[in-house]
């Protein structure tokens, strides 16, 4: 029996209007997949996003040259999605998403969530940073205090007058904050603001130039204790290789990845003394996001690059304990609010 499949279009609407500093939102369109073979059924979802090709449009077109592709053995995951890969180029949150349903449903099959086909404890699973998006000052602060259920905050910058606005957002809260500028600073202005960063605890700062400045990431790196992390510079294992001794940390989206086997390999991919940190998700609706948390948990899906910098939270890089691994590592998950 083949695996058959259906899709549906969502449109979620945010509470907020979610502004980085290159975009904004109010809605976003996702795919929703529903894959079934005899009688069992596991869901995905593709997290589009244009700054990686990708809009509901090309997810629809990718999905309908991808579930001819299927075949009717939904435990041969590994050779459908290099069948996919051999077939479609780019597209990835159309192939993760296939890559979800997958893994769902032979997870369904067994009578257990995905999380526990992992192996993995649901005890386990990292604290959730929420993410703030730039607005009006006053609005930043109402989304902090909107974000009370959380322990940690990500801030986005690469607007003027960010940091005033991390000031003030800092007496607001005690909580860690990591800040994200989404490529939007020049190696000047992220130099110039490394002092206030580190003045006001900012334990991560993500992706401050853009992807391709490889040179000026590294002059960052260097110019503070700061871990630095990179989004938009690596996508899959095959972008990371550059980015060794160059940033601390890779953020690893399943969405940009492909698949969660290739998330996987982007893990894998970083030298294993090394320790390892937190995982974000693009802007879904509810079925990559528990598949990215309990996927993400066990494979601790973002890494250090290099050894961690020594930090006021000690040189382990972490004020959180760390998952139980054969090797200790470090893992965080994120929600975009």
């Amino acid at each position: 029996m083949a695996i058959q499949a259906e899709t549906e279009l969502l449109e979620l609407t945010t509470t907020h209007p979610f502004r980085i500093s290159r975009s904004v939102h109010a809605h976003y369109d996702r795919w929703v997949v529903r894959l079934e073979h005899d009688g069992d059924v596991g869901w995905g979802e593709a997290a589009s996003t244009e700054r990686y090709g990708e809009t509901a449009d090309t997810v629809a077109r990718a999905l309908d040259q991808i579930f001819p592709l299927l075949g009717d053995d939904p435990y041969a995951i590994d050779t459908i999605e290099t069948r996919i890969g051999g077939h479609l180029e780019a597209n990835p949150s159309a192939k993760t998403a296939v890559s979800m349903a997958l893994h769902d449903l032979v997870a369904r099959r067994h009578g257990m969530p995905l999380y526990r086909w992992f192996g993995l404890d649901l005890a386990a699973i990292p604290p959730t940073s929420f993410t703030i998006g730039i607005d009006e000052p006053e609005v930043m602060r109402q989304k902090v205090a909107e974000a009370e259920p959380y322990s940690t905050l990500k801030i986005k910058m690469g607007f003027e007058g960010d940091i005033e606005v991390l000031e003030m957002l800092r007496r607001t809260t005690d909580k860690p904050i990591r800040v994200d500028a989404n490529e939007g600073w020049s190696r000047k202005e992220a130099l110039d603001r490394l002092p206030a960063l580190e003045e006001l605890g900012v334990e991560l700062l993500e992706q401050p130039l853009d992807a391709t400045d490889l040179e000026g990431l590294a002059a960052v790196s260097k110019a503070t204790e700061l871990p630095v992390a990179a989004d938009e510079s690596c996508m899959t294992s095959g972008d990371l290789k550059p980015l060794i001794g160059v940033v601390d940390v890779i953020n690893v989206k399943v969405a940009k990845c492909g698949s969660l086997a290739e998330a996987r390999r982007t893990m894998e991919a970083v030298p294993p003394t090394s320790p390892r940190w937190p995982t974000t998700s693009i802007w879904t609706a509810t079925c990559s996001w528990p598949t990215t948390r309990f996927r993400v948990c066990g494979l601790r899906m973002a890494a250090f690059c290099q050894p961690p910098k020594r930090t006021a939270w000690g040189s382990s890089g972490s004020r959180r304990p760390a998952i139980a691994a054969p090797r200790q590592r470090h893992a965080a998950c994120e929600k975009n609010g």
